[in-house]
């Protein structure tokens, strides 16, 4: 009986073992994740002020495309031939897009 008892010790001692080293593992990776967490608010932080400086420049934008379209609407209701309108339109968009 002692033997098993041995054996069963010892299986138990490296099954331990092996669940502390685990264990060792991951709390040092969470201690690297809390250590670089820092610098990742940091960037965090950045790129929403960069989406907020965005969102604020196509913002003060938006009056003057609002007249860019209403100029093109008035010479469209002006009923130009299909080819006048279809220039027109590209050039618009052209313009927008580039």
């Amino acid at each position: 009986m002692p033997t098993l008892l041995v054996d069963l010790a010892e299986e138990t001692l490296a099954s331990n073992l092996r669940a502390a080293d685990r264990l060792d593992a991951e709390a040092k990776e969470l201690d690297q994740k809390r250590r670089a967490a820092p610098r990742l608010e940091e960037l965090r932080q950045a790129a929403v002020e960069s989406a907020r400086q965005a969102t604020d420049h196509v913002i003060s934008r938006l009056p003057q495309a609002e007249g860019v379209w209403r100029l093109t609407l008035s010479a469209l209701l002006g009923k130009p031939t299909g080819e006048d309108a279809e220039r027109a339109l590209r050039t618009l968009l052209t313009r927008i897009i580039h």
